[in-house]
């Protein structure tokens, strides 16, 4: 798997710039989404969503932030608990006018709300592989 991940970085850095993405190009996105709780935390399934904002500084590196919202009941009544995702993320893109391979990590914060029984936050690295088609 490690292989893997060289290859790809060694890709974005010897192919061509990327066609559809210049330097200092700015990237507004929004999107919904949907989660399903594990039963351990006793809320209701919740629609949510979010906004992202990448920012290319050269061809074919761009940093990316994200943020997302939601607000999930409990089952059985009491606090609700108030959903909160932030990220941000190094990407390195590859690819033309169809389509962008990109390889990217970064840190993300996930935080719960602030009472009882949702008073926690998780911190986590992630990393993803895609190809975005347009």
């Amino acid at each position: 798997m490690r292989h893997i991940g060289i290859v790809a970085v060694a890709a974005a850095l010897v192919t061509a710039p990327v066609a559809a993405q210049r330097a200092r190009q700015l990237e507004i996105g929004a999107f919904g989404s949907y989660a399903r709780y594990d039963r351990v935390f006793q809320l209701d399934n919740q629609l949510g969503g979010g906004g992202r904002l990448g920012y290319f500084l050269g061809d074919r590196v761009s940093l990316e932030v994200e943020g997302g919202y939601q607000s999930p009941t409990p089952w059985g009544g009491g606090p609700t608990a108030k959903l909160t995702l932030a990220s941000a993320s190094l990407v390195f893109n590859v690819g033309g006018a169809r389509h962008l391979f990109y390889v990217l990590g970064g840190y993300s914060q996930v935080t719960f709300g602030t009472a009882a029984p949702y008073d926690f936050s998780e911190s986590a690295a992630h990393g993803a592989i895609g190809d975005r088609l347009f």
